[in-house]
């Protein structure tokens, strides 16, 4: 469905990177158009909980979304690229970027995922 390539190398400071993806509408891609997102996304993180029932526990969390932007539509007849510029949080070895589209308002219809280097 799509080709995700994350561009360039984190740095101390910089608090976004350019990450550049395609999509190849598939042949069965129904008319109209679908729209195209782009999430940056932790693999896991922890929560240390100070108040509240769970204090002082640490809460897991797994997929943990940092950003979420559309990027644009594809339609059954034309292809999409772009570049995109992601937010980052940290340089975290569990980041990824996940491309996907969706039917607006509808369902997922296909999905790439890269991890960022």
């Amino acid at each position: 469905m799509s080709n995700v390539l994350a561009a360039g190398s984190w740095r101390r400071g910089v608090k976004s990177r350019p990450i550049k993806f395609g999509v190849s509408p598939p042949a069965a891609l129904s008319s109209g158009k679908k729209d195209v997102w782009v999430a940056v996304a932790d693999d896991r993180d922890e929560t240390n909980v100070r108040k509240g029932e769970n204090a002082g526990k640490m809460i897991a969390h797994v997929a943990v979304v940092r950003s979420l932007s559309k990027a644009g539509t594809v339609t059954k007849s034309a292809a999409f690229e772009k570049t995109v510029r992601v937010p980052l949080t940290a340089p975290q070895p569990d980041m990824r970027v996940v491309v996907f589209v969706a039917e607006s308002g509808g369902p997922v219809l296909g999905l790439a995922t890269e991890r960022l280097p």
